[in-house]
């Protein structure tokens, strides 16, 4: 169901990009040589090397979720043409994050000064030098939490690279930012049609550039040439031919390192094998998006509740996550690891006390997210409000045109305010009854 601009079977993805981090932070914690991500947890049976690591492997997960942030924040421009939209966008883009930022940084302060985190304990049995280190987050021994420090933190993570409180913060600053950036981005591309050449040449300079320069702006830029690009030329692509673009994004999604399935991105020219993650992962990640967005097929089975729900609760459940793994989880890896529990049964323990913990969180805390952002979208309409409520009055119902189905949002049924086609004619919409 499309609504409002909103490709909900899209924004699905976002919450299985984050099952996939919390697999991989479950394994560095209490498996880490299941994986192998870190060189110093690396054995002969790590997963790391095989085509399988995509569905543990957190920085593309991660990266994906840029590239989606940066085609969805688009698309209600190229598709629809609200400009007041954008500019809601921008303003709110800010105190949306920060909303459930300073809510769980709160709350790990609240862990720490209550003696709840055990990752210490927990990781001189498990030897994840991961869980030892807080996630990586800065935190150290002699670290004094205090309510101050933890409100300071929460709105400082945006603008500086300090994240004690939750080693995951470290992506709020690319989030802010890489929003920030597409938006405008997106507005130039949409004033671009009519120069074919001349944009896509501009386009190719801009994300040379970008990735030259600052990497990880790369991916929400991609996603938004993405979003321009599939607005207007979008291919309808069988089941048959989704399912195989799918399976190459996958796998794209599934490098990290060149080694074993990936041992021939060793071979790349040595300027761009500094950067195959970032590239690899963002065309895996458009590969991913031209197959759902293209195919009705699997658009129509990512269309449902269960997609929509672990959609709502997932930007709460990657920030409470690591919280729940460093305290919860950790004790009770503990007292089953004192009680002599086998490594695969209390594997599995950790997965299902991590992941049913976290979700049990998210669920308040994407109430609360939604109240928040439902506030912000509010007030951003009083301040910037749509483009038909500022329209003259209507004309009388007999004189109205009647509206044309949109060519750029094609499954469901959505009006299109937009002017006549612009540049070239876009694709034809895709049929969901006759799908694949």
């Amino acid at each position: 169901m499309v609504n409002k601009g909103r490709l909900a079977p899209l924004e699905a993805l976002r919450g299985i990009a984050v099952l996939v981090v919390v697999t991989q932070h479950v394994l560095l914690a209490f498996s880490p040589a299941t994986s192998g991500l870190l060189a110093a947890d690396r054995t002969e049976t790590s997963i790391i090397g095989s085509s399988w690591f995509v569905l543990m492997n957190g920085p593309a997960a991660i990266t994906f979720c840029f590239v989606l942030s940066g085609f969805v924040l688009s698309w209600a421009l190229f598709t629809e043409g609200d400009t007041n939209r954008v500019a809601r966008s921008f303003g709110k883009r800010l105190p949306r994050l920060a909303g459930l930022v300073v809510v769980t940084t709160v709350g790990s302060y609240l862990l720490f000064r209550y003696g709840q985190y055990q990752f210490s304990e927990a990781a001189a049995v498990s030897g994840s030098v991961w869980l030892k280190n807080f996630g990586f987050s800065g935190w150290t021994a002699d670290f004094q939490p205090s309510l101050e420090g933890a409100l300071l933190e929460s709105v400082a993570t945006f603008f500086m690279p300090v994240y004690t409180y939750n080693g995951l913060l470290w992506t709020m600053q690319h989030a802010l930012i890489g929003g920030l950036v597409v938006l405008p981005t997106a507005m130039l591309l949409s004033l671009s049609l009519g120069y074919r050449w001349a944009t896509a040449g501009a386009v190719a300079i801009l994300l040379a550039a970008v990735l030259l320069y600052t990497s990880f702006l790369f991916p929400f830029l991609a996603g938004a040439v993405l979003s321009f690009v599939l607005s207007r030329y979008r291919p309808r692509l069988p089941m048959i031919l989704a399912l195989p673009v799918l399976g190459a994004g996958l796998y794209l999604l599934g490098f990290l390192l060149p080694l074993g399935s990936y041992a021939w991105v060793s071979q790349a020219p040595p300027g761009l094998k500094d950067y195959a993650a970032t590239l690899l992962h963002s065309a895996g990640s458009a590969l991913v998006i031209v197959a759902v967005l293209c195919s009705a097929g699997l658009y129509r089975r990512l269309d449902r509740r269960i997609w929509w729900a672990l959609d709502r609760i997932s930007f709460p459940l990657f920030l409470v996550h690591p919280l729940v793994i460093c305290s919860a989880s950790s004790a009770v890896y503990l007292d089953l690891s004192a009680q002599g529990t086998g490594p695969a049964a209390l594997l599995a323990a950790m997965f299902a006390v991590s992941f049913g913990l976290s979700i049990l969180l998210s669920v308040p805390l994407a109430w609360l997210d939604h109240r928040w952002c439902a506030w912000l979208e509010e007030t951003a309409r009083q301040l910037f409000p749509d483009r038909a409520a500022q329209a003259a009055p209507p004309q009388p119902l007999a004189e109205v045109a009647p509206p044309r189905k949109s060519a750029a949002i094609s499954v469901g049924n959505v009006v299109d305010l937009r002017p006549p086609p612009l540049a070239r004619p876009m694709a034809p919409p895709i049929d969901v009854a006759s799908a694949g």
